[in-house]
């Protein structure tokens, strides 16, 4: 099973094995993978759905009478693609600042990038796949970030 990497200051993946009625959620401030079993399609098509995946789960899971398990090691193919994007606008400046963080096997490396006032809306994505490839570039060199 491939986990669905998400923004979210509580969840950082999830996913759903429909046979076992599994949920298998990857939090972000530890890393630790758990599985909450018998959890009904409908639970999990809701946390697919919802715009704050990290309120859905502490309403609807993490309060709810699902058994659970903390995995002792994440297999490879439970683990999120290497860098997950969190886009910020601070409301002030109005300025959108992308927050990269990278996983690799010594922790997590952390880049905030603040994205330059002249990129027009329809050049943003290029803007940002250029600076996930500079902060892949980086993170392989061992560089510091």
């Amino acid at each position: 099973m491939n986990l669905i990497p998400c923004v979210s200051s509580q969840l950082a993946a999830y996913g759903y094995d429909a046979a076992t009625k599994t949920l298998v959620i990857r939090f972000v401030s530890s890393g630790a993978i758990y599985h909450y079993f018998e959890v009904p399609q409908a639970v999990y098509d809701q946390l697919h759905a919802a715009e704050s995946k990290g309120s859905y789960f502490i309403r609807n899971i993490k309060r709810a009478p699902f058994k659970y398990e903390r995995q002792p090691d994440a297999p490879t193919e439970l683990r999120p693609p290497p860098v997950a994007p969190r886009v910020q606008k601070a409301a002030a400046a109005e300025r959108i600042t992308v927050v990269l963080t990278t996983e690799t096997d010594g922790g997590y490396h952390r880049q905030e990038i603040e994205m330059p006032d002249d990129i027009p809306d329809c050049d943003w994505g290029e803007w940002f796949h250029g600076a996930v490839d500079e902060l892949r570039a980086a993170v392989k060199k061992g560089g510091a970030l």
